[in-house]
């Protein structure tokens, strides 16, 4: 069984430098944080994770049909650290968007910051809300 770092070696030695380079992406530059989305009558609401993230260092946008997060999570360490025997939390710039539908307002995004989640909603627009019709 190969450890995690020695089959992109592997693939690399026999296919050339960039064979996995669409698809290993090294935490080290790249971190997307991990989100559920779902739907209600109401609204559309998103969960992020973002442990570590201090709640001035997110922002929410909304631009042309896309809603995107980014922010920043800081290191813990202290400066003068003279040696790292394990570094295996993200550090650094992140960024996630998501194409949202005609059928929301957009004027009306909340957001809040809780526990290391950042939970934003986007209500339905009145007329695509779902109309319940009583058969007589």
């Amino acid at each position: 069984m190969y450890a995690r770092t020695a089959l992109p070696t592997l693939f690399k030695d026999v296919f050339g430098e960039d064979f996995l380079a669409p698809w290993h992406l090294d935490q080290a530059r790249c971190h997307v944080p991990g989100a559920d989305v779902w739907e209600t009558d109401n609204d559309l609401r998103f969960a992020f994770d973002l442990p570590g993230t201090s709640k001035k260092d997110i922002s929410v946008e909304f631009n042309d049909g896309v809603l995107t997060i980014a922010g920043e999570r800081k290191p813990v360490r202290d400066d003068k650290v003279e040696k790292v025997y394990s570094h295996e939390r993200f550090e650094g710039k992140f960024s996630r968007s998501f194409r949202i539908g005609d059928g929301y307002d957009h004027t009306k995004i909340s957001a809040r910051f809780e526990d290391g989640v950042l939970h934003v909603s986007i209500p339905r627009k009145e007329e695509t809300k779902p109309v319940s019709i009583k058969v007589q």
